[in-house]
């Protein structure tokens, strides 16, 4: 699951809990809209997303970690109070969400005095961890990649090896290459980065390329990863800087 869909999920949630008991309210319409923005999610078909969480039965939308768990509990307590009452419906879809993430009767009190609406949806907020440029040269999975990085906690710049090269001041903490179809271009470009970038350079290959690793490990590079790369990738590369 992305933190793309952890955010649409904690949505769903909310909308859940806002449909149950059959009618909808301004004030809820409002709270949700709200919640939408903070989440930073584009839903471009309210309707549709109703029809398709009522065709389900109003499940239970499963988030990565307790923290967004909970914060989605509590922001579903507070959908369920935006109209002023909570029914019978609201307080079953509540105690349905909090049985699933493992809510006790004593922690139900402490979450609900713990409820803070200006911070409310701060565990989705992606704090950047690090910056990699990319230099896309060769590098034909640079969507997918640069999708896992930013999903990580990355900020991603992409830009040309030679703009790369002419750039005198580069901050990043990263400079990550993709290898050539041929190991020669592949050891040359290495070398040429390597002057410039040092030990922040990595090499993305392809699984058809791995032959290629040991020539390049030979010429200094201490960090190759073989593609399709995944978040713990990212993880241990923003480790490493």
């Amino acid at each position: 699951m992305s933190s793309a869909d952890d955010k649409m999920n904690c949505l769903k949630n909310l909308v859940a809990v806002m449909c149950c008991d059959g009618t909808i309210s301004n004030p809820e319409k409002k709270f949700l809209a709200k919640a939408a923005r903070q989440l930073e999610v584009q839903v471009d078909d309210w309707n549709a997303l109703l029809k398709q969480i009522q065709s389900e039965n109003f499940p239970v939308y499963p988030l990565l970690t307790q923290n967004k768990a909970i914060a989605t509990l509590q922001a579903m307590i507070l959908m369920a109070k935006a109209d002023k009452k909570v029914d019978e419906k609201e307080k079953l879809c509540l105690m349905q969400f909090a049985k699933s993430i493992g809510i006790s009767p004593a922690q139900w009190n402490q979450l609900i005095q713990n409820i803070n609406g200006v911070t409310l949806f701060e565990p989705f907020q992606t704090i950047p961890r690090g910056s990699i440029t990319v230099l896309k040269d060769d590098f034909e999975q640079i969507d997918r990649f640069l999708q896992t990085a930013q999903e990580n906690g990355a900020q991603v710049q992409i830009i040309e090896m030679k703009h790369y090269l002419q750039d005198s001041d580069h901050p990043a903490d990263l400079i990550c290459f993709h290898a050539a179809p041929d190991y020669c271009t592949s050891v040359s470009r290495c070398q040429t980065l390597l002057e410039k970038a040092g030990e922040k350079l990595i090499c993305l290959l392809t699984r058809w390329q791995g032959m290629q690793v040991q020539y390049l490990l030979e010429t200094g590079l201490r960090k190759c990863v073989i593609e399709p790369v995944y978040p713990r990738d990212i993880e241990k590369m923003l480790q490493r800087r």
